[in-house]
């Protein structure tokens, strides 16, 4: 493993995954899913030629990414799912009643399932922001060594150099 998993103890202290160079971010970009995280669990980006303030930024916006689990988004349509079930039973589309067991059944059905489909739906989406976050950041390290060491052009020439 590439990327540095540091943990301040052996109990369940936070884990800090430190990323050097764009190899470790491209591995923590493909197995984002198998790597353990703690909740005050934390991304740190060590590129010694990107500005402290971005690199925070950076910081924040991935550590975000890396950690989300779709909790947000399973309630949220858990929420929906039970709200569109009531809304459904008080237009009479189906004959529970107000006062029955099935109605108590159905609802609770009706909240795990919209629950369980909102938590896969968080997180594919997380995972898709997640490399999609990667990959910007990995063009971004790429734009930082060209600037750094701008690709030479030939001499003479109107033409790019043949080395980009």
């Amino acid at each position: 493993m590439r990327v540095v998993a540091i943990a301040a103890s052996r109990r369940r202290s936070p884990l800090r995954y430190v990323i050097t160079d764009s190899a470790d971010l491209a591995y923590l970009g493909k197995n984002w899913h198998l790597l353990p995280s703690t909740p005050d669990s934390r991304v740190i980006l060590d590129f010694r030629n990107m500005p402290a303030v971005e690199r925070q930024i950076w910081e924040a916006r991935l550590s975000a990414l890396y950690f989300d689990c779709g909790c947000r988004m399973g309630a949220i349509c858990a929420l929906l799912a039970v709200g569109l079930f009531m809304l459904c039973n008080s237009l009479g589309v189906w004959k529970l009643g107000w006062f029955s067991w099935q109605l108590v059944v159905w609802s609770l059905a009706s909240f795990f399932i919209g629950g369980l489909i909102g938590k896969v739906g968080g997180l594919t989406v997380s995972g898709y922001r997640w490399r999609k976050a990667t990959a910007r950041l990995h063009e971004r390290l790429i734009s930082l060594d060209n600037e750094r060491c701008p690709i030479p052009r030939m001499l003479n020439s109107d033409k790019p150099s043949p080395f980009k």
